[in-house]
């Protein structure tokens, strides 16, 4: 059977969806809105997934763990500066 290939830009589509029957309209929105929401999670997801690998990346380094280590004892032994002391200290 033959197939027939109609290439449509984002602007001609627009145009057919703001075409449609408000019921058939309605259910697009919703079944976009639907795969947005799907969309939106992988991406956090993905984001997550990317911090994770350079955390173990980072904790795979030995002279990077061991800062880490002397860090998480400094604020153990009430030592250090706030996030906020390091903000200011970076601004002035």
């Amino acid at each position: 059977m033959p197939q027939l290939t109609v290439n449509l830009d984002v602007d001609k589509i627009r145009e057919l969806v703001f075409q449609l029957p408000s019921k058939d309209f309605i259910q697009l929105a919703r079944e976009i809105e639907e795969r947005l929401e799907t969309f939106e999670m992988m991406q956090l997801a993905e984001s997550g997934f990317e911090e994770w690998d350079a955390t173990e990346e980072l904790m795979r380094d030995p002279a990077m763990r061991e800062d880490v280590e002397e860090g998480r004892a400094q604020a153990a032994r009430g030592e250090g500066r706030s996030w906020r002391e390091v903000q200011r200290s970076v601004r002035d």
